[in-house]
């Protein structure tokens, strides 16, 4: 776990899990994971191929799915790969929480927003809403390059980066008591 929170650090540790601190100046996440990634890669003496980062506001992330972010880069030689989510639901659609993602005929992401888009307005027929998952999975070269990148007035408006909000946890409480894997996780 990388973070800037004494306490999520303390919370992680006892529970004999793995935990860094990083920098609170962060704007990204990608950020946090690329120093974190550098510490960690300095303190065991090697270098990282592929890294997974997985955002703390996506708690219910299947062992699956880190496969499935892995895969394109393992078999495609892609750079970095994005997990979406079908959404069925008009409120998760118009959700601000819920990064919207239009995406080409080959499934790759195009355009990302905090808006329900495509539009609805003019095209009359179904429409398929995805969402972003906060699981993106970086080659490490991939992931340097991003966070050297600087922010683009495109990315600032839209800041399609993570939001917390108190009714979003009091949902993935109740999909973790249903939740096979997070039992195993809390025994």
């Amino acid at each position: 776990v990388a973070t800037c929170d004494k306490e999520i650090m303390d919370y992680i540790l006892s529970i004999d899990g793995d935990a860094i601190m990083t920098s609170d100046k962060h704007e990204r996440a990608t950020e946090r994971t690329a120093e974190a990634l550098i510490n960690i890669e300095k303190n065991k003496g090697m270098k990282f191929d592929f890294i997974v980062m997985v955002q703390g506001d996506e708690p219910l992330v299947y062992p699956k799915m880190i496969d499935d972010s892995l895969k394109p880069l393992i078999e495609e030689n892609k750079k970095v790969s994005n997990l979406m989510q079908r959404l069925n639901k008009r409120a998760d659609i118009e959700n601000k929480n819920n990064v919207k993602v239009i995406i080409n005929s080959k499934n790759r992401a195009i355009y990302m927003s905090r808006e329900p888009i495509p539009s609805n307005k003019i095209f009359k027929e179904e429409i398929n809403y995805f969402r972003q998952l906060g699981l993106i999975a970086f080659t490490r070269e991939s992931l340097i390059k991003f966070t050297d990148l600087k922010m683009s007035r495109t990315e600032i408006m839209f800041d399609v980066d993570a939001v917390d909000h108190k009714e979003d946890l009091q949902i993935v409480e109740k999909k973790m008591k249903k939740d096979k894997i997070f039992k195993k996780y809390n025994e």
